[in-house]
């Protein structure tokens, strides 16, 4: 079935109203910026795209974060979970799929958006999952409101112990 719009938000309060008493943490995921690109363009071509048409990826970008703030910033009012969480997949055994310049050029606005409606609505744990080296990229989630990072592999050479000392 296709869906053929969106559910109005008065019947949304309703249907929301089933999480207020909850026992367990609640997590909304709100998508990723470049795991949006990444999933629509792949890892190269979107490559690629970030020098060819930055104008369009800013543009795709500016309807991902519309469809956020439209779709999903009233379903975070409404329950107020105990995590929001954005998924990703920009790192690898070496370190982020792209430089730190292009992901606050192009994913920066994302996250400062994300992170500061979810810290105005007292979220406590903002997290992003991405796969790999970790360890660049939490420098930069971080600088943005980014608290929590998942998993944290020690084979692709995160270092646990630097990244409770750096992000206590």
């Amino acid at each position: 079935m296709t869906p053929t719009g969106m559910m109005p938000l008065d019947e949304m309060r309703v249907q929301l109203q089933q999480y207020s008493d909850r026992k367990r943490p609640l997590v909304v995921a709100v998508g990723g910026a470049y795991g949006f690109l990444r999933g629509l363009l792949g890892p190269e071509r979107l490559s690629l795209m970030f020098l060819d048409d930055p104008g369009l990826i800013h543009d795709m970008m500016t309807w991902q974060l519309q469809r956020a703030q439209l779709e999903l910033f009233p379903v975070i009012e409404a329950v107020l979970p105990e995590i929001v969480q954005m998924g990703e997949d920009l790192c690898y055994n070496h370190g982020m799929l792209l430089s730190p310049a292009f992901f606050h050029e192009f994913c920066g606005q994302y996250y400062r958006e994300i992170c500061s409606f979810a810290q105005s609505c007292e979220i406590l744990l903002i997290a992003v999952n991405t796969n790999g080296n970790i360890m660049e990229f939490a420098e930069v989630a971080t600088s943005y409101g980014v608290n929590g990072l998942f998993p944290c592999e020690v084979k692709a050479e995160n270092d646990l112990l630097e990244l409770r000392t750096r992000f206590p």
